[in-house]
């Protein structure tokens, strides 16, 4: 499945922008935060979805960081992330932890 090995590695590079753009103190590249954003999404999706009919034993996990990236991704608009960007930062750091050791 060499398809599948390069669409994790390509999330891992994103998840890996995304954990330094949370490094920054206020909210900035907005631009590009709301590519990665996308892009994640984009490309997240689909990997779970194989992830868990390849891996039985992964597929509540994998359902489940479904769930939650799309309600992290509902709950903050761009408006929002600007708004609450400590709050963002924190939480997206989290959802970032979670998808690097589920992706590991």
């Amino acid at each position: 499945m060499p398809e599948f090995e390069h669409d994790r590695q390509q999330l891992q590079l994103i998840l890996d922008q995304l954990h330094q753009l949370m490094d920054s103190a206020e909210p900035s590249g907005t631009s590009l935060l709301a590519q990665l954003r996308w892009e994640l999404a984009r490309r997240l999706f689909p990997y779970l979805t194989v992830d868990a009919m390849l891996d039985p034993h992964r597929q509540a996990k994998s359902g489940a960081l479904l769930d939650e990236v799309r309600i992290h991704l509902k709950a903050w608009d761009s408006g929002r992330i600007a708004s609450e960007w400590q709050t963002y930062r924190s939480e997206t750091r989290g959802l970032v932890r979670s998808l690097q050791n589920h992706l590991a």
